[in-house]
């Protein structure tokens, strides 16, 4: 099957007070490189796009400090 790239538009990574990564024992280190394009099959559609975000937890925070 053929496969293109999907066009993904990803904000600007912030690093300014963002606290230091929880310790996760398979959380990937960053590359320094730019990422690979995301594969998909032809005429996909991104079906989330626009749609209103939520979620069931009242504190969605993972840190060691909380």
């Amino acid at each position: 099957m053929q496969m293109q790239p999907l066009p993904t538009a990803l904000p600007k990574p912030l690093f300014e007070g963002t606290p230091a990564p929880p310790n996760v024992p398979n959380l990937e280190k960053p590359s320094g490189k730019p990422r690979p394009p995301f594969l998909v099959p032809p005429g996909t559609t991104n079906l989330a796009l626009r749609k209103p975000v939520s979620g069931s937890d009242s504190d969605p925070v993972i840190a060691p400090w909380k």
